[in-house]
């Protein structure tokens, strides 16, 4: 590991289970630590439980008994031990801590997560998991969802920061919504010598029903053909609005990152989001995507914004989701100052 680290940047916040994503999540803890200084709280949370029964004087939620306490506590014990066990192994050049928490997890994550003053939370997911329920993708999704910052999820790999060349996908659909992960990419970027951006936007294909539409319309009123613009106009026109407004959307960040040779390449594409993703991401081989984060509709955890969750996870590659800027808890620089 290299000694020549600056002075500690931030701190991130991961999530972790003890289960078989242990290892994409140290190995990602130890790449960020690396590569942004910035300080490593692993937290691992137990759920609580309830004992729902009903008396004759009405419904309640009593105190857990003796005995299942007594059992939580051994549990508690047993996870703290294996927390610093872990932490122990963990040689980094930055703090390394780690909490064993009682409650809901994603809200107790999210909480914790603003105590330490992170700049963003990692999770894993489990897209091998999904079937028709959420399943695995539970407290992913609702940190996804609700948490005031950054969510870094790792499917089935660890985050690489020591590529030549790292890729990072933005999906930006031009919403409100979207202008934190805009801003969020190119700040990334520019903190990664050798990164690439490829900024893309996908919309519906208006000029097949606009086409019909006008002959219909030049048909019945012949000035048309000689007065207003031709569908393929309005279409240039409105593809050059529509680059124009991706570059104003990057603002400083973006001229940033072009100040340190970063590629940015600007790609705007009709069809469905989806398909034009995964044709995106064939070409292009990210190694992180962003999106923007929504609320469409105020669905959880089926959709963010108007992408569902499995469309996100189908390159099996790390996601990153970004708040708009009025549902973060704190301007944290991201990864790090």
């Amino acid at each position: 590991m290299s000694q020549l680290l600056p002075s500690l940047k931030g701190r991130v916040v991961i999530a972790l289970a003890f289960d078989e994503n242990s290892k994409i999540l140290t190995d990602s803890a130890a790449a960020l630590a690396a590569k942004f200084g910035v300080a490593i709280r692993f937290v691992h949370v137990i759920e609580p439980e309830y004992d729902a029964s009903v008396d004759f004087y009405g419904a309640g939620v009593f105190t857990m008994p003796l005995l299942a306490r007594e059992a939580r506590d051994r549990q508690m014990a047993a996870a703290r031990g294996k927390m610093k066990e872990l932490v122990g192994s963990l040689k980094l050049n930055v703090p390394v801590d780690g909490k064993v928490l009682e409650g809901p997890v994603a809200e107790t994550i999210a909480a914790e997560a603003i105590s330490a003053n992170a700049n963003f939370i990692v999770c894993a997911a489990r897209p091998r998991d999904y079937k028709f329920l959420p399943g695995g993708f539970s407290v992913a999704l609702t940190l996804m969802h609700h948490a005031p910052m950054p969510v870094l999820v790792l499917a089935d790999q660890a985050i690489d920061l020591n590529k030549q060349r790292f890729n990072i996908l933005l999906a930006d659909d031009l919403r409100d919504a979207s202008i934190g992960a805009v801003r969020r990419s190119y700040e990334l970027a520019a903190k990664l010598p050798g990164s690439r951006v490829r900024h893309l936007h996908v919309h519906g294909d208006f000029r097949e029903l606009m086409r019909e539409k006008w002959q219909d319309l030049s048909d019945t009123i012949p000035a048309l053909k000689t007065n207003a613009q031709s569908p393929d106009g309005i279409w240039a026109e409105d593809h050059a609005a529509r680059l124009k407004a991706m570059r104003d959307r990057g603002a400083a960040e973006l001229l940033a990152a072009e100040a340190r040779k970063v590629p940015v390449e600007i790609d705007i594409r009709t069809g469905n989001v989806p398909e034009e993703l995964h044709a995106t991401a064939v070409d292009f081989q990210p190694d992180l995507l962003v999106f923007g984060r929504h609320k469409f509709f105020k669905t959880r955890p089926y959709l963010i914004g108007r992408m569902s969750f499995r469309s996100m996870f189908m390159e099996r590659r790390p996601v990153l989701i970004v708040p708009p800027p009025s549902e973060v808890y704190a301007p944290m620089p991201f990864p790090a100052e």
